[in-house]
């Protein structure tokens, strides 16, 4: 199951809300098309919390044409208590932006 957030910023604050309680993430990627922090439910069950990195399905469709996405599809691992130290002084597109 995969939940939408429509922003960086309440991402990462319920990252931090459910990290307060001992509730981390078990793996946390910048696909970069979206930035996706997964985690497992009290059944076991995958939960995918995301905020999409582009504003229309077009910029979406771009990158995942690029060299970049071809060359890792899967993306890269982050951590998102650093990104939401950087949150307040940089802009969430250039946090969620993919390098090679």
């Amino acid at each position: 199951m995969a939940y939408t957030y429509d922003s960086l910023g309440p991402l990462l604050a319920n990252y931090q809300r459910l990290k307060e309680r001992n509730v981390l993430p078990t793996m946390c990627l910048n696909h970069g098309a979206t930035v996706s922090l997964y985690s497992r439910d009290p059944d076991g069950n995958h939960v995918e919390l995301q905020v999409d990195a582009f504003d229309s399905v077009e910029e979406a469709n771009t990158f995942m044409e690029s060299p970049i996405h071809q060359n890792n599809p899967i993306g890269v691992e982050f951590d998102p208590g650093e990104m939401l130290g950087l949150l307040d002084g940089v802009p969430a597109a250039a946090l969620m932006a993919r390098a090679e």
